[in-house]
């Protein structure tokens, strides 16, 4: 084989490879963005323990806010150039809705038993060569727990910092006149270790349905 002809191979190799690899850079650029979050949010009854005849905090319906910086590294393996990582804050509240006792009794209950969530989070996004990008994501980090010490709940304390952890799935939509911007709805699974408020535990994890935006820089 002549080598003007290697040459030639090689040289269309290296710019197939440099074209691929510029195309990557640009399609995860600008590598940050601001994310923000707003959704409803559903717990289901929390065990109560140490609260004497209280045995169960039932909640009702509430909301949930965030906001989040997140980096997307760009990088030739798909894998990692399908990853983005995100430092996140939440705020969750759902009013107490009533106190089961251990008699038997329900009791009316007071204020609301609300977090803020201080989370390290990583994504994966799913790539379907359209404006349409699945995702699923994990995280961890420090919930901030507030609980009224007039809930009902026999808490003598109402606040306390506990580990939390997190999964998430949902999908985004790219529109193509505003390419720099992307448009979730998903699902947040959030839970703590059992806030302790003056000795009395509670359980603490929520469900939430949200909607939200990215806006890349």
């Amino acid at each position: 084989m002549k080598k003007s002809t290697i040459l030639a191979g090689l040289t269309a190799l290296t710019t197939l490879a440099a074209f691929s690899a510029a195309h990557a850079e640009e399609e995860r650029w600008p590598r940050w963005y601001i994310g923000l979050t707003g959704g409803y949010t559903y717990m289901g009854d929390e065990d109560i323990s140490g609260g004497g005849s209280a045995t169960k905090l039932s909640p009702s319906d509430g909301f949930d806010v965030g906001g989040a910086i997140g980096y997307l590294p760009s990088s030739s393996m798909p894998l990692l150039n399908a990853l983005r990582f995100e430092a996140e804050v939440t705020y969750h509240q759902d009013d107490v809705h009533s106190i089961h006792l251990s008699n038997g009794r329900t009791i009316a209950g007071n204020g609301s038993y609300d977090s803020t969530a201080y989370m390290a989070n990583v994504f994966y996004d799913f790539q379907t060569g359209s404006a349409w990008s699945p995702y699923i994501g994990a995280g961890i980090g420090i919930a901030s727990m507030h609980l009224p010490t007039n809930s009902g709940a026999n808490n003598s304390s109402a606040g306390d910092n506990e580990f939390a952890y997190q999964g998430l799935v949902g999908i985004g939509y790219t529109p193509e006149t505003i390419p720099n911007t992307q448009w979730t709805v998903g699902y947040r699974y959030l839970a703590t270790s059992d806030a302790k408020f003056g000795g009395t535990d509670i359980e603490y994890s929520t469900n939430s349905l949200e909607a939200g935006g990215k806006f890349r820089f």
